[in-house]
């Protein structure tokens, strides 16, 4: 999720973002089928990105990574 959420939709996160309206989550997460994700369109500035490890169920299993990230 890339600040609480607020860019996990199909603008910002592309097929992940496709992904998560499709499971009615977006603006929550963007779930990834692949190692990696993408954002784009991104207005200048810091951001927190949580990568979180989840069941098949989306549950989340607790496991989770932060990153700050800097757009300019």
């Amino acid at each position: 999720m890339l600040d609480g959420g607020k860019f996990d939709y199909p603008r910002y996160s592309g097929p992940n973002g496709a992904l998560a309206k499709k499971l009615g989550v977006a603006g929550s997460y963007s779930p990834a089928v692949m190692p990696e994700i993408a954002y784009s369109h991104l207005p200048p500035g810091r951001y927190t990105l949580i990568c979180m490890l989840a069941n098949n169920n989306h549950t989340p299993t607790g496991v989770e990574a932060k990153q700050t990230i800097v757009v300019r």
